[in-house]
């Protein structure tokens, strides 16, 4: 579920509307993973990015207070308040999708009371940190009244529940995309079958309408049975092929071509005398090309050339 839950929620969308609640309350706010990652965040206080992130011990305190913060939080606590280890107030509320606990969503980076500055001073000389740009830093640190306290923690218990609810709707989005992807697969493999019917003889039989996209992937298709299975023969029948047009007709001509230039000769079948009329018509001609009426007589003369190049073969003592 875990790596399910991040790679399908939205990131963008969640960091937009963090970044517009951090900007109007001056908090920082982020989505946390269970191991203390931060996967989206905003506005995070400057005494915690160039102070206690960037120092090893109090970046350990960091990831130590997320964690346990985290801990506190479960599917039937609704939020929790918490002081970090570096003397802050984080407020978080637990992600629940479909009764599991996947990631927290937080708020945090602020005070409830102006800062004791000799505590503070005192912790700056601790870790090393410049006393007067860490003091600096401190001041920009916001300062919540505690009667404030129940709006904020209403925000992030809002804001865990819209996560998981658009998380749910974007996979439901997602299978269905996927699902649909493999049935137009599956429409496509029935559209265009290509199939081989004896030994180094392959058929395309065609039912419907062709367009550019069909006549594409009967390209690729029909070229790609031909020099996989090192077939000389082809049968690329238009039986189901209800009207032919000059379009269409082009297609078959294109990949009949196509299907010589890889070394395999190619017979067209379902040719009725009311297609070979229309070809006529539209001025589009076949020399060149073998024809037959129907499958059968297709792969009837399949046979027979198929015999005749192993006789020639077999003449030439080869």
């Amino acid at each position: 579920m875990q790596m399910s839950f991040s790679e399908t929620l939205a990131l963008d969308r969640h960091q937009k509307l963090l970044e517009a609640f951090c900007k109007a309350t001056g908090i920082a706010g982020a989505i946390i993973d269970l191991d203390g990652n931060v996967m989206v965040g905003a506005q995070w206080q400057r005494i915690c990015t160039d102070f206690h992130r960037k120092n090893e011990e109090t970046c350990k305190k960091c990831i130590e207070s997320d964690v346990i913060l985290a801990n506190r939080l479960s599917k039937d606590k609704k939020y929790t308040l918490y002081e970090c280890k570096n003397g802050l107030i984080d407020a978080a509320a637990p992600i629940i999708v479909e009764g599991e606990h996947v990631a927290n969503a937080f708020i945090g980076q602020f005070l409830t009371a102006p800062p004791d500055k000799d505590k503070f001073r005192a912790f700056a000389r601790k870790y090393g940190f410049d006393s007067k740009d860490y003091l600096k830093a401190l001041k920009h640190v916001p300062i919540v009244e505690k009667k404030r306290l129940p709006d904020l923690t209403n925000f992030v218990k809002l804001f865990a529940e819209v996560v998981s609810e658009s998380y749910l709707e974007q996979r439901v989005q997602k299978e269905q995309a996927k699902e649909l992807e493999k049935k137009t697969q599956a429409i496509q493999d029935l559209s265009t079958p290509v199939v081989r019917v004896w030994d180094g003889i392959v058929a395309a039989p065609l039912i419907g309408l062709m367009d550019g996209e069909r006549a594409e992937l009967l390209m690729e298709r029909f070229l790609g049975a031909i020099v996989e299975t090192k077939s000389p023969l082809a049968l690329l029948d238009i039986t189901g092929v209800p009207d032919v047009d000059t379009q269409s007709a082009q297609y078959f001509i294109d990949a009949v071509n196509a299907a010589n230039m890889v070394g395999a000769e190619v017979i067209l079948t379902g040719v009725s005398p009311s297609i070979a009329q229309t070809l006529i018509q539209l001025g589009i001609g076949l020399k060149g090309i073998k024809t037959r009426n129907s499958f059968a007589d297709g792969l009837r003369l399949a046979l027979s050339l198929q015999q005749k190049e192993k006789a020639v073969l077999l003449s030439e003592g080869v």
